[in-house]
Formats: structure tokens, sequence, C-alpha cells
């Protein structure tokens, strides 16, 4: 009988919404090289793609949102997540992040579509929350990771201050 694989280190910790984050993950018990071995963030893969030793393997993220995703080996059918519980072995994608909008104004009717630019914004299976001045926008759209529009409701100040989750 062989020991769980035991996680210790996740570096980094942060990663952008679109994927391709290389993960070390360094421990110990995750294996030899021949043994069949799966890295999940929450409920998602990891691809692997190298093997350093028992102690080390690295893997890439792939495309998500949300924080504090629980890091997680199977090496053969063992699991680490019994061992391996400390709150600092998690990977979390990097929060939108706004850089300009299509248009700083418009009328007090509203039903105006806004196109926010920015990053980290997600992906296609998902759906964007979008608030001006805490006003939630009548409806939303992912566009792509670095855009989503949003349907500016009646009587909202499009200046006031804009928050995406």
């Amino acid at each position: 009988s062989y020991d769980n694989p035991l996680l210790t280190a996740v570096s980094p910790r942060f990663g952008a919404t679109i994927g391709g984050t290389t993960l070390t993950l360094r421990g110990d018990n995750f294996g030899a090289a021949a043994n069949t071995r799966s890295i999940n963030l929450g409920d998602t893969s990891c691809a692997l793609i190298g093997y350093t030793s028992h102690t080390q393997i690295t893997c890439v993220t792939p495309p998500g949102v949300g924080i504090i995703h629980k890091v997680n080996i199977l090496v053969s059918g063992l699991d680490s997540s019994a061992t391996s519980t400390s709150s600092i072995l998690r990977f979390s994608y990097l929060p939108p992040e706004v850089v300009s909008l299509s248009r700083g104004n418009g009328p007090k009717a509203g039903n105006v579509v806004l196109t926010i630019s920015g990053e980290h914004f997600g992906t296609a299976d998902y759906n964007p929350l979008v608030k001006l001045g805490g006003s939630t926008c009548t409806s939303s759209a992912w566009t792509s990771d670095s855009s989503v529009s949003c349907t500016v409701p009646p009587g909202m100040d499009v200046a006031k201050s804009l928050q995406t989750e």
C-alpha cells in the first residue's frame, strides 16, 4: 500500500481566465513517471505537462472563472484531498478588470448597449453580471475574455461606477 499524494505548494496561485497558466505543484508521493495521474482545479481538469519527480509536477490551467478552487492530485487512484487541506493550496482566476467603455453617456430612457473592454471577463459559458452605480444592467452578455456588453437600464447615468462579477 502506498501513501496518498501530499500537496504542499501551488505556484502561482492566480492566473488568467483564458487559461494557459503553468502551475507548479510541489509535495510528496506523486508517484513514479509511469504512474497514471490527474490534476483538478475544483471540478475541472488541469492538463499535466510535466513530471519532474515524485515531489514536483506541472499542469496548464483550463479557461475558467472563480476563486479558491481546490487543487487535487490523483495518482493511481490515490487522492491528495484528504492530506492536503491547507487554504493556500488553492488556485484563483484573476478578477475582471475594466479598461474602457464604448460611450460615456446616453439618453435617460436607457436601453443603450454599452460595450465594456478589459480583461479576465471569463469564458463563453460564463454569464457576467454587470452593474452601473449599483444598478444591474437590464441584460449583459459575454463577448470575449476582453469584452462584455450591457444594456443600460432607464434613468441610469453611464458615468457612475461600473462593476463586473
